[in-house]
């Protein structure tokens, strides 16, 4: 999410909380990650939340062939400072026998395509199939955001595709990810040391493209989900029959 979307959180959050009072009335909060659970406990948010993580996409099983062999990187997702593109449009200088991708718009879109090398592919904003099919002939798929993300649905889209994933090591990304990627420290040369061992590594793309593949089906499939979500409103049901939840709860902390 980007700044502005967290500024209306926020003020969304306010708003019940001040206003209109319903938080008390209800009995857990869902987080797609334990990363944001770990936030919301500092701030001593005074109610539950239980970890549901987001589903993974469906992909058809033609898109889960061997990963890329060509020395293609990718991007997916908002073009702006807090996402780091800026530091991938640089390590792409820096390697002009390697492609990348990108896959996205946003304001920084138009003044990154100035000072960008040949070696960068803009592709614009894609949804879909048109999506898939660019991400398909990608070796990996890279999210260096200096914004703390949550749970971005573009690496669960990456890694529903078996590529291996490149994040910085802030926010909740790195959680989602898990072993199927690299998690390195926000600059330029981990994150260029970082895509330089993948693209030199076969071995090491196919052992992160099968773990990503499992981490998806385990985690973060339907299926996956589904349970998790089932267990959660019957232990919620549970609580309020036995009079053990928070509903009715007077507002202040305990």
């Amino acid at each position: 999410g980007s700044p502005a979307r967290g500024a209306v959180l926020a003020a969304e959050s306010y708003w019940q909380w001040n206003v209109v009072r319903s938080y008390p009335r209800i009995d857990t909060f869902a987080s797609p990650s334990h990363y944001l659970i770990g936030r919301y406990r500092e701030l001593e948010f005074p109610f539950p939340i239980s970890y549901l993580p987001n589903p993974a996409p469906t992909v058809d099983a033609e898109g889960r062939g061997e990963p890329a062999r060509e020395h293609v990187i990718g991007y997916c997702g908002r073009v702006s400072r807090e996402k780091g593109v800026d530091l991938l449009v640089e390590v792409a200088r820096q390697r002009p026998d390697v492609v990348f991708e990108i896959v996205g718009d946003g304001p920084e879109a138009e003044d990154l395509k100035r000072v960008s090398s040949p070696n960068v592919r803009w592709m614009g904003w894609l949804e879909g199939e048109a999506k898939d099919e660019v991400m398909r002939r990608w070796r990996a798929s890279v999210m260096p955001s200096r914004w703390p993300e949550n749970a971005p649905m573009s690496a669960l889209e990456s890694m529903a595709l078996g590529l291996p994933m490149v994040v910085s090591d802030y926010g909740g990304t790195k959680e989602l990810v898990g072993e199927s990627g690299l998690v390195v420290p926000l600059s330029g040369d981990s994150l260029g040391d970082a895509i330089d061992r993948l693209v030199n590594d076969d071995a090491l793309v196919a052992k992160l493209s099968e773990t990503a593949l499992s981490r998806v089906a385990a985690i973060y499939g339907e299926g996956a989900v589904g349970d998790r979500l089932e267990s959660l409103l019957e232990e919620t049901i549970k609580q309020r029959r036995d009079g053990t939840g928070r509903r009715g709860w007077s507002g202040r902390g305990s």
